[in-house]
């Protein structure tokens, strides 16, 4: 239960269409305190009933109106407009402006627009998990409160953090005899990008040596060193045209062209001459060569299938055997740092308690001035602490083991009791009826600044009480209406007399139909209904 920053969340417009005997109404909610009158059975409970379903109560099938298909039930809460369709058949759809939502995004947006008095599931203060909420608050521990949730959360991710690295720990000396074997398999090798194809090439190259060797040597011959070599041929006719160059341009052109492939061929014969006197065909080479090419291809069938993907696989594996071997200074380092926040969140959950404590005292008086007031004079309350033992948790308390949240390691309950000589019981426990009534409305006038429903419904605060007891509950009902929308069925006119809006129910049964109309009235009709309610004929 979250106790930050609440704004106001009145209920602004009820909308109604046939649920159970409701077949139309539209009513603009104000705020103050409103009660709702009419005889029993007119629909009172009913419309009290369509806004709790309206606010995420569960529904019914049977809430439909006998005629109708569906019924609707529509409420605007600080500008946004809930909505839910309940059919005949089918399934129940919910809508936030318009916009369908889930079941449980509708209720989480709901939850705590209203508190229902006379349905105990919706009555957060009969929680006692919401007690401890309700005492913080009172104590002014919220900002505290928010920092011990927090390191609670750091905490917990820290734990997560520590878990995996443990269990990577866990399986880190098989990795690592995997990695420590691939990496020494690489680092033996050594290759180094493109040299695969390098090597390629210098194996063709080296395993056709001797007879490349012998074409270069029989080349180089043919082309210069032959006595009928090419140059000399070329050399020949070079000479014998020269003889008649004067005769006739082009043959000069013709002769120096002949003279350029004479040198081209000479340099081919010197570039030939030169590749065999640097050609290796030393067999011990190319055994070399062939052993590292078999060895990189053997590594490229491993990881990956190309040069560059071994090279990728090579570098990851080196960081990964880094990493691995790196994870007990991380563990080390997690551990110190989750010791340093359970101590942190050990100091501030014992602070915690211990104002606490101090509030809890105060809190019971003012619970109890709070009943004096409702004519329940001989009512003891206390706001119980404790713990939980926990033989797993991080923290000790008194030299026990106790189990932790992000609330600290308390468990507050409320305990009551409304007469002399009967026993505390948990509030939870207390029966219904007219003590159970001016209870909430006690503790409800306590908590009024600090409870996070901006709107209270009443629908049995009045059952059992009158006399002076009655004015008693319709003061504490206004004082509670200063700062809260308070709605309230009541057959009283002590309640009625000093509320500030006065809606009324009646029913009519016309040709087998029935019709409820549900109206605001003004002072002179509702003075009248407030006579009503004093005749002793007329009780509802």
């Amino acid at each position: 239960m979250g106790w930050d920053i609440f704004y106001p969340c009145m209920i602004e417009h009820i909308t109604v269409r046939d649920f159970a005997i409701l077949e139309s109404v539209d009513l603009e909610l104000k705020d103050g305190l409103t009660v709702i009158t009419g005889e029993t059975g007119s629909g009172k409970s009913i419309l009290i009933q369509a806004i709790g379903v309206c606010l995420g109560a569960k529904p019914s099938k049977i809430m439909v109106r006998s005629s109708a298909e569906r019924a609707i039930v529509e409420s605007s809460i600080n500008r946004k407009i809930f909505r839910r369709l309940i059919p005949q058949k089918g399934r129940l759809r919910s809508f936030i402006d318009d916009k369908p939502v889930s079941e449980s995004t509708y209720k989480t947006a709901t939850k705590r627009k209203a508190d229902f008095h006379g349905q105990h599931e919706q009555q957060l203060i009969m929680d006692p998990e919401t007690h401890i909420d309700y005492l913080d608050h009172y104590a002014g521990l919220s900002d505290q409160r928010t920092q011990l949730a927090a390191l609670f959360s750091q905490i917990q991710s820290a734990r997560k953090d520590l878990e995996k690295l443990r269990k990577e720990q866990a399986r880190a000396q098989e990795l690592i005899e995997l990695y420590t074997f691939q990496l020494q398999e690489l680092n033996a090798v050594n290759p180094v990008p493109g040299e695969d194809e390098k090597l390629s090439r210098e194996v063709a190259l080296l395993s056709h040596a001797r007879e490349l060797l012998t074409t270069l040597t029989e080349s180089q011959y043919q082309l210069s060193d032959s006595e009928h070599s090419l140059i000399q041929g070329l050399n020949t006719v070079v000479k014998r045209l020269d003889r008649f160059t004067g005769f006739d341009d082009r043959l000069q052109t013709i002769v120096e062209s002949l003279n350029s492939q004479i040198v081209s061929i000479q340099e081919a014969a010197s570039d030939l001459k030169s590749f065999a006197d640097q050609l290796d065909h030393d067999p011990e080479r190319l055994q070399t060569a062939e052993e590292r090419l078999q060895a990189i291809e053997g590594l490229k069938r491993k990881y990956g299938g190309s040069l560059e993907a071994v090279l990728e696989s090579w570098e990851k594996i080196d960081l990964d055997l880094r990493s691995i071997t790196g994870l007990g200074a991380e563990i080390s380092r997690v551990e110190q740092e989750l010791n340093r926040l359970e101590t942190d969140y050990s100091s501030m959950a014992i602070e915690l308690h211990n104002q606490r404590e101090q509030a809890a005292k105060i809190l019971a008086h003012d619970l109890e001035t709070a009943l004096e007031r409702l004519a329940m004079n001989q009512a003891k309350v206390e706001v119980r602490i404790r713990n939980v033992p926990d033989s797993h948790s991080f923290m000790s308390f008194r030299d026990s083991m106790v189990s932790v949240s992000e609330k600290g390691f308390d468990r507050v309950e409320f305990y009551l009791s409304a007469n002399p000589g009967e026993a505390l019981k948990p509030l939870a426990d207390i029966a219904s009826g007219g003590e159970i009534s001016r209870i909430m409305l006690g503790l409800k006038s306590v908590f009024q600044k600090t409870d996070p429903v901006d709107t209270m419904i009443f629908d049995e605060i009045d059952t059992g009480i009158s006399g002076s007891t009655a004015v008693k509950v319709a003061n504490a009902l206004k004082m509670l209406s200063r700062s809260k929308q308070v709605f309230c069925i009541t057959h009283l006119p002590q309640i009625a007399n000093v509320a500030d809006h006065h809606l009324h129910v009646t029913k009519t049964v016309l040709h087998g139909k029935t019709r409820v109309d549900i109206a605001y009235l003004d002072r002179e009709n509702g003075q009248r209904v407030i006579d009503e309610l004093t005749s002793p004929v007329v009780r509802n």
